[in-house]
């Protein structure tokens, strides 16, 4: 999260870098077809971006930007993102070390559930109030921003996300620098 230009930079940043990304993959391609269109991928160039004083990559700085948010925010991206690509942690759910101690796992009887549903239930409240909350002050009818606010403190958390001192301090840090740098 970022204010004004430096979060469409960093944003526009993490896009050409995937596009260049693929871009480079098709050049290298086994397949006529993909080299063919590597050239095709268009925004690709990072340059123009590369002076944000943000990061869209590293989602971990991401959630330090956020108050409140920071660590706990970073440590619900993590508990649900485990589960969102094929590996050990969505086997888990179906697979448990053999009791007989060999190396391959065992059928579970019933697929584990790694959170309960009081869980699951919080994070997508949540998740609706905080990605509601932003609308809020378009709409020109403050209803809304009254149901939000009181839909966070029904569940404990507070309806706006706003950026941390850390955010303020890390921009104070290189904007400092850069004055130093021109002198």
């Amino acid at each position: 999260m970022s204010e004004g230009v430096e979060a469409v930079k960093a944003f526009i940043h993490e896009f050409a870098l995937n596009n260049r990304s693929m871009k480079i993959s098709l050049r290298k391609a086994m397949s006529a077809t993909f080299r063919n269109n590597a050239e095709s991928i268009a925004d690709a160039d990072v340059v123009a971006y590369s002076a944000s004083l943000d990061n869209a990559q590293r989602f971990d700085l991401i959630c330090e930007d956020l108050a409140p948010g920071s660590a706990d925010a970073y440590v619900y991206y993590r508990a649900l993102s485990g589960f969102s690509h094929a590996g050990v942690r969505l086997l888990e759910l179906y697979f448990e070390p053999d009791p007989a101690g060999g190396p391959t796992p065992a059928v579970r009887s019933k697929p584990w559930e790694p959170f309960g549903d009081n869980y699951l239930l919080f994070l997508t409240c949540a998740s609706l109030v905080w990605a509601g909350r932003p609308i809020t002050y378009l709409a020109e009818n403050k209803v809304y921003r009254n149901y939000l606010r009181r839909a966070g403190n029904q569940i404990s958390v507070n309806s706006e996300l706003k950026l941390s001192p850390k955010y303020y301090q890390r921009h104070a840090e290189a904007k400092a620098k850069s004055r130093n740098v021109g002198h």
